[in-house]
């Protein structure tokens, strides 16, 4: 299992937490008139920023598997055919830019992933209350 990195962790928090201080003051919260309501614009906005972050980390999970890698090498391929770069491609075969790109591939993001689960978790207790009211 990859270890979280304080400084990452850190910085996911500060995401969610400028993601979910937009959603709520956009969202209404602090004009409900009634419990019912701001447990709804709480769940709202508790989901965006979740929603956001576990995206970004799902992501950059498969990014560091390689799926993203055919992008790469057919962008690369494509402009090493135009004639004012100085890219070369000629003799290149994906399976060698695979191994390369594999070589030099850093980690992902597992902090994103635990904080916007947290979020969604949060969000999902929200619900339960919004529904019990």
């Amino acid at each position: 299992m990859k270890k979280i990195k304080t400084t990452d962790l850190i910085a996911s928090l500060i995401v969610a937490a400028v993601l979910l201080a937009f959603s709520m003051a956009t969202s209404g919260l602090f004009k409900s008139e009634n419990a019912k309501e701001a447990m709804h614009h709480l769940c709202d906005a508790f989901t965006a920023p979740g929603v956001v972050l576990v995206c970004v980390g799902a992501l950059s999970w498969a990014s560091s598997k390689g799926a993203y890698d055919i992008f790469g090498y057919g962008v690369k391929m494509l402009w090493g055919m135009l004639p004012f770069t100085s890219v070369n491609m000629d003799n290149v075969s994906y399976c060698d830019y695979s191994r390369e790109k594999a070589e030099k591939r850093s980690g992902w993001r597992i902090d994103m992933l635990l904080v916007g689960t947290v979020c969604l978790t949060i969000a999902l207790v929200f619900l339960i209350i919004y529904l019990a009211i």
